[in-house]
């Protein structure tokens, strides 16, 4: 159960932290097609350095390459907010469960707004 303080906390963090005066913050959940955990990378490089790695196969051989490009891995239906969105990468906060106060970058397609595409 998220307590209100730090969800608060959390938005107002995410807020000072938005380059853009007039972002809004858009609360969602982060969510996989397959129901399965959402990697947050550390931020956007290495969002894109990780999924480097991915198409090189290295997520099989050398997995431990992605420790130092990985912020969290959250289970799917986790809550976050952004105030930031760009065509590939969303930066995110992590405002419920046990991982709450982790940001970082996810794809797009990770991040469902409440209320839209969300089977629960």
């Amino acid at each position: 159960m998220q307590h209100a303080p730090l969800k608060q906390l959390a938005i107002t963090d995410i807020l000072a932290c938005s380059q853009s005066d007039s972002a809004g913050i858009t609360e969602g959940q982060l969510r996989m097609p397959s129901g399965g955990n959402v990697v947050i990378w550390r931020d956007r490089d290495a969002h894109e350095k990780g999924l480097s790695l991915i198409q090189r196969g290295m997520h099989t051989t050398n997995p431990a390459l992605f420790l130092p490009l990985i912020s969290c891995i959250v289970p799917s239906g986790t809550p976050a907010v952004t105030a930031d969105a760009v065509f590939r990468a969303q930066d995110i906060l992590v405002v419920g469960g046990r991982h709450a106060g982790y940001r970082g970058s996810v794809p797009v397609e990770s991040f469902r707004l409440h209320g839209v595409g969300l089977d629960s």
